[in-house]
């Protein structure tokens, strides 16, 4: 079973923010406690026809939490990936960590759960991030590309595997 690490609900969104650069990462900063990275949860949706794959990214961070800090370093986890062209009108879209991507989070550490894309976008087939534009209330800080808004959240969820929840196995005589 998985546990919640932090998140930021949909119900905030005021902005679906068009992702139509190649290249572009939007997501937001948060602060772990202690677990394996299981899935990230964010509030997408898309426009035109996109064909390609879209996946989440954890970072490390550098700066002050909820101040000015910012995605640093090589990507430390990646989801498995999702066919952009699956995605339809706004909804959370939950990205699978597996394998070896199931990273140890550390209790108190700032992170950057971030989507990126593999395919052109344009002005007609590109897709779209949540955001809260007018009053963002979660302590981290939205994130596009290396430009840290602290006037923005992005709608997200983070969960790590519950620690709790083993595997037993019954055999019978």
């Amino acid at each position: 079973m998985a546990v919640l690490v932090d998140s930021y609900s949909e119900s905030n969104v005021d902005n679906m923010f068009g992702i139509q650069t190649a290249g572009r990462t939007a997501g937001q900063s948060f602060q772990s406690s202690a677990g394996i990275l299981a899935s990230a949860i964010f509030y997408l949706s898309k426009s035109g026809n996109p064909i390609g794959n879209i996946r989440a990214e954890l970072y490390a961070t550098s700066g002050t939490f909820g101040v000015d800090e910012n995605k640093t370093g090589s990507v430390l986890a990646t989801s498995d990936n999702i066919d952009v062209s699956t995605l339809g009108a706004a909804a959370l879209i939950t990205f699978t960590f597996s394998g070896a991507n199931k990273y140890s989070l550390v209790n108190g550490v700032a992170y950057v759960i971030l989507v990126a894309a593999d395919f052109s976008v344009n002005g007609t087939d590109y897709y779209s991030f949540g955001i809260d534009a007018s009053s963002p209330s979660h302590n981290g800080v939205h994130i596009l590309d290396t430009t840290t808004f602290t006037t923005r959240d992005s709608a997200f969820y983070v969960y790590k595997d519950d620690a709790t929840t083993t595997s037993t196995t019954t055999t019978s005589t």
